[in-house]
């Protein structure tokens, strides 16, 4: 979609001035209406005479614009003056739009590289993030697991206890034994504290 320019001081421009009063009204929606059809079909300006009917521009609209100098007699129709001052000519729209274009299609390659992870053996595979953005989702982050036991400093290999191994009697001090956590801690001493000394040692 192309945008047409109109000046902020048309209103009270001379030429506006120039229009009879009888058809001013009419000759301005026929001006507003050329020039927004030469902006959306790049045509520099001009504005064919079949053009004109069809959008009810009548002979008296027509020669009062022409009069005023706001529009030029042209080749099978009326050229818009100024036309390509205030306005993209067409040659500078098709340059942009190809430029938008291309941006777009070399956007669209570097986000689909994100999207994939090359294997060791230069294959590509699809990353979780990627397929999931594909298919509307989104990818769940991993939750993480605590690599020391609470307070000890030791490293854990798993410190989730499976529920088959505990009873029914079961409780926190269990739990806080089997992670390993001192028995200074279990016995009373707040985690608060607890933490602080481990930051102390």
């Amino acid at each position: 979609m192309t945008w047409a320019k109109v000046d902020d001081s048309f209103s009270d421009h001379p030429k506006v001035d120039l229009l009879p009063d009888e058809v001013r009204l009419a000759a301005l929606g026929a001006w507003v209406l050329a020039l927004s059809h030469a902006a959306k079909h790049l045509t520099d300006g001009l504005v064919l005479n079949s053009t004109l009917h069809r959008l009810g521009v009548g002979e008296s609209e027509r020669l009062a614009l022409v009069a005023a100098r706001l529009w030029e007699e042209g080749d099978g129709g009326i050229v818009i003056h100024d036309f390509l001052v205030y306005n993209f000519s067409r040659e500078r729209v098709e340059q942009k739009r190809a430029q938008q274009k291309s941006a777009g299609r070399l956007g669209g390659k570097a986000r689909g590289r994100s999207d994939r992870n090359e294997t060791s053996d230069g294959r590509q595979s699809e990353s979780v993030s990627g397929s999931l953005r594909r298919k509307g989702g989104s990818a769940a982050r991993p939750r993480p697991v605590p690599a020391r036991g609470a307070g000890t400093g030791k490293r854990i290999s798993n410190p989730q206890i499976p529920a088959s191994d505990r009873g029914p009697d079961f409780n926190a001090r269990d739990l806080m034994r089997e992670l390993g956590v001192k028995e200074e801690i279990a016995n009373g001493s707040s985690w608060r504290e607890s933490g602080e000394a481990q930051g102390r040692a």
